[in-house]
């Protein structure tokens, strides 16, 4: 039934996750030398790490790191090219909520 309590539930958990993979990058970014303000500013979920907000390398493995800490989750190097966005980091750990 679309708009149940269910539904509803995982919007919300969705909507926080996002929050806290944003939260996780604003961290990692504002202790080098981004422009976070105009980072947060112009970013949106789709935007990519890369050619969008100038991640490099390393600053991306740092991300996925974090990322494995604060959501208890593992992210295998096969994984790294597909987390490309926010958006693609939402998707990827809806997948590892269902197969816990």
């Amino acid at each position: 039934m679309p708009g149940s309590e269910s539904e509803k539930g995982e919007m919300l958990a969705s909507q926080i996750q996002t929050t806290e993979v944003w939260r996780v990058l604003w961290e990692l970014l504002g202790a080098g030398s981004y422009d976070i303000t105009w980072l947060k500013e112009h970013a949106t979920e789709d935007s990519n790490f890369v050619s969008d907000l100038s991640m490099d390398s390393l600053n991306l493995l740092e991300f996925f790191l974090r990322l494995e800490d604060h959501f208890h989750v593992t992210i295998v190097r096969e994984d790294y090219a597909k987390l490309t966005s926010v958006k693609a980091i939402g998707e990827f750990l809806k997948t590892k909520v269902v197969q816990s």
